[in-house]
């Protein structure tokens, strides 16, 4: 399954002025969908944690003297211990990014996620355009540490060593359990939100408007007429917690992605696209819809347009999509 672990609805995809450098509320928040960030997963790990890795190759061998513990560079060696890198201080920010304080020796950002108590944190290259490594762990809420393994690459990733996370002030980060949020709302199947609609985009410095039609083989086009027969055109579903751009299967719940393309069966065509777009929205009612055996219709589809989420997703804009009426 291909999962998003690196999208939030609603935040940008990284905002350095965000980081909370001295913790985070210690209080229990219901955990609706965000797939980054605080409440993406079972606990709220927000703060500043101490980073220690250990690496699969080592270095060079420095000189040491048998059975004392001795600091050569930036490593510890003795005959009991691995080789470690020093710890360095990352601060998790609610949001989902992390990165090192300012003026550190290593600079390390990225975005981080939970899936339970599954732990993800991507790191970008120096110009922030691609992952370099992917950390995953598991949080232990018993000991408030991640223990887990490093990975090089993003596309076809290698093991490349263990790391381990533990709190720099253990007093400002005690552990938060999320509260599971109660299921609301009807479930809607892709049955439910075939039909024709109003997409309506808004970004920074643009706002546009198309009729689009939602097939029932989960693919979709735009409906309204387009300068020299150009369209847009792309594949959507629903679901409830994760997005599987590749399965061909049709999903259920109540939330719903379109995905906007540029390549493949169903694509956009005459229209010049520097990036493939992903719409995330969640699915709004009609009031009293869904009662009994009645199945529930669509009143809206509310969201965020995000672009680049296989490497370094940002977000552009807000999107609304509205049943057309006769």
């Amino acid at each position: 399954m291909l999962r998003l672990a690196f999208i939030a609805l609603g935040a940008r995809a990284f905002n350095r002025g965000s980081a909370r450098r001295t913790g985070r509320p210690n209080t229990a928040r219901s955990a609706t969908f965000h797939a980054e960030g605080d409440l993406s997963g079972q606990y709220q790990l927000s703060g500043v944690w101490k980073l220690s890795r250990e690496p699969d190759q080592e270095p060079p061998a420095v000189p040491i003297q048998n059975n004392v513990l001795c600091w050569s560079g930036d490593r510890w060696r003795s005959l009991t211990r691995p080789l470690v890198r020093a710890a360095t201080l990352v601060t998790l920010d609610p949001a989902g990014g992390f990165e090192s304080p300012a003026g550190a020796k290593e600079a390390i950002r990225g975005k981080w996620s939970m899936a339970d108590d599954e732990v993800t944190l991507a790191r970008f290259g120096r110009h922030g355009n691609h992952v370099v490594e992917t950390w995953i762990g598991a949080y232990n809420s018993s000991k408030n540490r991640v223990k887990g393994t490093m990975l090089a690459g993003a596309s076809e990733p290698e093991y490349a060593g263990k790391f381990r996370m533990t709190p720099a002030f253990p007093g400002l980060q005690p552990v938060v359990e999320n509260e599971k949020a109660a299921a609301s709302g009807p479930v809607f199947f892709t049955k439910d939100v075939v039909g024709e609609y109003t997409l309506e985009f808004r970004g920074s410095d643009s706002i546009s408007a198309y009729d689009v039609a939602l097939y029932s083989n989960r693919t979709w086009e735009t409906t309204s007429p387009m300068a020299g027969g150009a369209r847009l055109a792309g594949t959507w579903n629903v679901f409830d917690d994760s997005v599987d751009l590749a399965s061909g299967i049709a999903g259920e719940g109540g939330r719903l992605w379109i995905w906007l393309r540029r390549f493949g069966a169903a694509r956009s065509s005459g229209v010049h696209l520097t990036h493939d777009r992903l719409y995330l929205g969640r699915i709004s009612p009609v009031s009293g819809g869904g009662d009994g055996d009645e199945r529930p219709r669509v009143r809206r589809v509310a969201g965020q347009v995000a672009i680049g989420w296989s490497t370094e997703p940002a977000f552009i804009g807000s999107f609304r999509l509205r049943p057309k009426f006769e």
